[in-house]
């Protein structure tokens, strides 16, 4: 009787849950003060617009010089049809592939769709003559590193260029560059 009576009630059990089990979401309920994050969103693409880009130039004199410093311009071209905003540059100077010096504009600023301009920032006169007087060595370059966005794109994205170059001296007085590279990846901290 008690094998009958205990197959009654798992019978009954079975009826009652059955429905609610097969309604349960795909997903289980979040247990209050559980520590699950969305998902996050994939950032949104950028526009497409030909990149910013700066490159050296052939120079007749010798760098502007500004006490202890070099003056060292470049050309900043934005070929693109809407204009360059919060545009950022830093110069780093290395010898043998260290690091040993870096200037960085002061400000942000615009480049207008279409237009180029020069763009300037200082290195040492020691550094800089070092760099003439010596071989051609692995690592031993000035690497100028740009970061901007164009107008339209969210206020957080970033584009970047970068550029690597070694100074050579050209007869009598003027200065010839060795391209060494470049990309339009940006690298820690958006640079």
């Amino acid at each position: 009787m008690g094998k009958i009576f205990a197959a009654l009630i798992s019978a009954c059990v079975l009826a009652w849950l059955g429905p609610m089990c097969a309604r349960l979401p795909e997903e289980p309920a979040r247990v209050a003060g559980s520590t699950a994050a969305p998902a996050a969103e994939a950032p949104a693409p950028l526009a497409a617009h030909p990149p910013v880009a700066i490159a050296t130039y052939r120079m007749k004199k010798m760098f502007e010089a500004r006490g202890s410093r070099y003056l060292i311009y470049v050309i900043r071209a934005n070929p693109a049809d809407v204009p360059a905003v919060d545009m950022r540059m830093i110069l780093a100077t290395k010898i043998k592939g260290a690091l040993v010096e870096q200037d960085a504009g002061a400000a942000a600023q615009t480049l207008a769709p279409g237009t180029t301009a020069y763009a300037g920032l200082s290195v040492s006169t020691v550094l800089i003559d070092e760099m003439l007087a010596g071989p051609e060595e692995p690592g031993t370059e000035l690497e100028w590193s740009l970061s901007y966005r164009f107008e339209g794109d969210d206020p957080g994205a970033r584009r970047c260029f970068q550029l690597r170059a070694l100074p050579r001296r050209r007869e009598p007085t003027g200065i010839l560059w060795r391209a060494l590279g470049e990309s339009r990846e940006c690298g820690p901290g958006g640079r």
